[in-house]
């Protein structure tokens, strides 16, 4: 019943996007660089710099019972800069973050999220090279609220080939690790057991240029997924799925897709999983309101050893009023439900968690490129699993520098 709960809403979001975008006159920029905010020589750069989460949480390790209380905050600055080399073109963005934790000294940690692609702009081929790195300690999934140390990385390769003006293909080859430090535990389970692993894929995608600002995507990819010790996991899946992207600046941005996953595991104890799959971010912005809305459903893997993984769907809102030219009011809500796949043998009953992320937050505009807000969010977690579920409240206050959507 969910999976068409979903199918209908990431429908109306598409349908409304495609119907506003073509109506919408501006043009956003034909260089990503163009909308970079500093120029210095060959080198266009955008940095920021972000101190959120300045305040209290209530309930600092999602404890069941005998929530814990602490002062944190969370900061570090970001930088995203493009070069050329001739017909070239190379885009980096790399951010750093530390999160303080006053009394729980020993959850203190830094953290760095970085990406880049390299693509050579000729006439009919753009041959490009992108690679990933992370490396943090934070909680990695709605499930997991112990924050553990682990870094991913992928490398992707491939080439877009332009058929007209309007029609291109994508061809994309990826390798990419989820690898978690020794050590780390949550529940009595090992993570880097139950997770750590390879993912190999391969996807192609025609690309319709509906409008300027509107293009029609319909990929394909086919991922295997191997672990290096829960072998039991080993998956290979394939997907097709239709979508949009709207570009950035206009009244629709963002993507939508909606399509469909055959999950295949090679462990006769483990169930296959065969059904709709959605990823929806997108942003409407008109006058001097902004909503953001957001709709995911995949498969995602766990740490639990007799529950190898769920079905995450996870919808939620967000509102922006500009009150006036310096004052905005925001009001947020998302809702997860987690579907949990038991192993066979486990003899184990059908599971599903709930959870819930309410919030409202004011903000305050210094000039176009500063924004200090102060937030309130209500997080809970509903599950049949003794100790599993969890409320608590985290307030606090954040500034932002740098671009930002208004």
């Amino acid at each position: 019943m969910r999976q068409w709960l979903v199918v209908a809403l990431v429908a109306v979001v598409a349908s409304a996007g495609a119907r506003d975008a073509r109506a919408q006159q501006l043009e956003p920029p034909t260089n990503p660089e163009d909308s970079a905010r500093y120029r210095i020589g060959p080198i266009w750069l955008t940095p920021t710099v972000e101190v959120h989460n300045v305040g209290v949480d209530t309930n600092v390790f999602n404890d069941s019972s005998g929530p814990k209380q602490d002062f944190v905050a969370s900061f570090g600055p970001a930088v995203e800069l493009w070069t050329r080399f001739g017909k070239s073109r190379l885009n980096l963005r790399s951010t750093l973050q530390y999160d303080y934790f006053k009394t729980y000294s020993e959850e203190r940690a830094f953290g760095t999220v970085n990406d880049g692609r390299y693509e050579v702009l000729l006439d009919r081929f753009t041959p490009f090279l992108e690679g990933s790195y992370d490396n943090t300690t934070r909680r990695a999934s709605v499930e997991i609220d112990a924050r553990a140390r682990y870094e991913t990385d992928a490398i992707r390769g491939g080439t877009d080939v332009r058929l007209s003006s309007r029609t291109a293909l994508r061809f994309k080859a990826e390798r990419g690790h989820v690898r978690y430090d020794e050590g780390q535990t949550f529940e009595g389970n090992d993570l880097a057991h139950a997770l750590n692993r390879e993912d190999t894929a391969f996807s192609g995608a025609v690309r319709e240029a509906l409008t300027p600002l509107t293009t029609l995507v319909v990929a394909g990819e086919r991922r295997d997924y191997r672990f290096d010790f829960s072998h039991d996991r080993d998956t290979d899946s394939f997907r097709i799925v239709p979508g949009f992207e709207f570009k950035p600046g206009a009244l629709i941005s963002g993507r939508a897709s909606l399509g469909y996953v055959w999950f295949s595991t090679l462990d006769n104890d483990l169930p296959d999983f065969q059904g709709v799959v959605s990823n929806v971010e997108v942003t409407y912005a008109a006058r001097a309101t902004r909503v953001q809305v957001h709709v995911l459903r995949d498969p995602n893997y766990s740490y639990e050893l007799e529950e190898p993984y769920y079905i995450l769907t996870d919808a939620g809102v967000q509102v922006t009023e500009r009150v006036t030219a310096h004052w905005d009011l925001v009001g947020r809500a998302a809702r997860q439900w987690l579907n949990y796949q038991q192993l066979v043998s486990s003899g184990l009953s059908s599971r599903e968690d709930h959870g819930w992320h309410l919030g409202i937050g004011t903000g305050w505009w210094v000039g176009t490129a500063m924004r200090v807000g102060v937030d309130a969010d209500y997080v809970t977690r509903d599950s049949p699993v003794p100790f599993r579920s969890y409320s608590g409240w985290r307030v606090g206050g954040n500034l932002t520098y740098g671009p930002q959507n208004q």
